[in-house]
This record gives structure tokens, C-alpha cells and sequence, in this order.
């Protein structure tokens, strides 16, 4: 990786490792042989501020918040663009079924994104007036996430689908 590295997350399979640098492409690195030949071309979209990619249960799908204000949607196997998410933000995680994304529109608030449809609904149970998710967590087994707001306090939601 050349620069700063500011994001990393593992696929969950354990296969994979992505990096990103605030001025740099996104790197897939292979753990097996410690190698990188991978790389997207996308600059990652805030990446000084919080992990901007995020891999799906499943492995299959890799989104990243990129430069442009847009999400891509990669499969992991090709690294073939699968969809592209336009007026967003960033990318919190993946549902537990693989089939949805956690982003964020340009003012930070946040929604649940079909990958195959492309469409958008409410994280359930949020409500509130938010000018800006400062940063997302997303429980192990998808079922409950986290919302940082810039006022200090922290929000809480079952992510039932």
C-alpha cells in the first residue's frame, strides 16, 4: 500500500483483506500468499474520517464509498461492478442475508439499500432529525447497529428485516 493506510476490513471469510488510503485506490490482498495484484480504481470518499468499505456475510460483495459522491458495489470473486449508489456517503455494512447495505445520504442520514433493486428504505425504528452520522457499527450478527451522532450521544437500533 503506498501511503497512509486509513481503512481496512476482512472479508468474512477470512480470505481477504481490503486497504484504502486516504489519496490511494482500495487494495484487495489475498492473505493466503500475502499478495495484492487487486486493485479498484475508485478513491475511497472521506476516508480520513471512518472505514468507507465494507464486505457482505456471505463474501460475495464488496461496497466502497467512493470520491464523487456514489457507492460502488463490487463482486469479490471478478471484481466486477455490480451496482453503483449515486448522492451517497459512505458504507456502514452489509445485512445479514447479504441482500441490503447500510449508506448514508450526503447529509449523513442513514437508510438500508437493496443491491439488486437499488432501492431505498428507513433503518427501522430511527427516527429523529440528523444532519450527520459521524460513525456506524454494526453487531456481528447483523441484528443491531449503532448510530454516532456529532452531539455525543449514540443511537441504537434493531435491524430487524
Amino acid at each position: 500500500q503506498v501511503g497512509d493506510v486509513w481503512s481496512l476490513d476482512f472479508s468474512s471469510d477470512g480470505h481477504l483483506l481490503a486497504s484504502g488510503t486516504r489519496d490511494g485506490p482500495v487494495r484487495i490482498w489475498n492473505l493466503a500468499d500475502a499478495r495484492t495484484d487487486d486493485v479498484l480504481p475508485d478513491r475511497l470518499y472521506h476516508a480520513d474520517q471512518y472505514g468507507n468499505f465494507a464486505f457482505s456475510p456471505d463474501s460475495r460483495w464488496m461496497a466502497v464509498g467512493c470520491v464523487g459522491e456514489k457507492v460502488k458495489v463490487y463482486e469479490t470473486a471478478t471484481l466486477k461492478l455490480k451496482a453503483e449508489l449515486t448522492k451517497r456517503a459512505f458504507v456502514a455494512a452489509f445485512s445479514a442475508d447479504s441482500k441490503s447495505l447500510l449508506v448514508a445520504d450526503l447529509d449523513g442520514t442513514p437508510h438500508w439499500q437493496d443491491v439488486e433493486t437499488l432501492t431505498a428504505r428507513p433503518v427501522p425504528g430511527y427516527e429523529g432529525n440528523i444532519h450527520r452520522v459521524e460513525a456506524v457499527a454494526v453487531s456481528p450478527n447483523r441484528r443491531t447497529a449503532a448510530l454516532g451522532l456529532p452531539d455525543g450521544t449514540i443511537h441504537s437500533d434493531n435491524l430487524s428485516q
